[in-house]
């Protein structure tokens, strides 16, 4: 980040979605892939830009992009929803 000037925004929007039957959701599987694009990469990155910009005492923004399954029960979502909470969470502190 050095070598172009500090990151003062930040939009966290990526999302993937596989939606399945509750008893037929294949936990592991999708929990990795769904917390490895929904989840990881929002925290990492806004720990290494909010980092960098506290380290030069500098103000920024960060905003994610979540989903209306983080707060309602949606069928068939149980992997996706928790992620998009997750998002909501990571928001709050």
């Amino acid at each position: 980040m050095s070598d172009h000037g500090p990151f003062s925004y930040l939009v966290n929007c990526a999302g993937y979605a596989c939606f399945q039957p509750f008893f037929e959701t294949d936990i592991e599987e999708k929990f990795d892939r769904h917390y490895g694009i929904n989840v990881k990469p929002a925290i990492y990155l806004t720990q290494a830009i909010a980092a960098n910009l506290k380290s030069k005492n500098m103000a920024g923004s960060v905003v994610h992009i979540s989903s209306q399954g983080s707060t309602i029960a949606m069928t068939e979502h149980l992997v996706y929803s928790s992620t998009k909470a997750s998002i909501d969470h990571i928001c709050r502190i």
